[in-house]
């Protein structure tokens, strides 16, 4: 199992509002600011790339993203 910080949790959630904006409502993508903040926060590659795909799927929107990374294994530490 991974683990991530709270505020870690914080960010990923916000990018993954903006990864379900970008391809759900075709808004402009900034992927690349996202990427920057997310690597300083050492969030690692493979959970960035797991929140950005998760979001493709638009249900996955409507659902509690803290779910939705426990059932990938990811546990979030308060």
């Amino acid at each position: 199992m991974m683990k991530i910080t709270g505020k870690q949790f914080t960010l990923l959630q916000d990018f993954m509002f903006h990864c379900w904006n970008v391809y759900h409502n075709k808004t402009k993508s900034a992927f690349d600011f996202w990427a920057e903040r997310l690597d300083e926060a050492k969030i690692p590659w493979s959970i960035q790339n797991l929140a950005a795909s998760l979001m493709e799927d638009r249900e996955n929107g409507f659902r509690y993203f803290r779910e939705l990374l426990s059932l990938k294994g990811i546990e979030i530490m308060e």
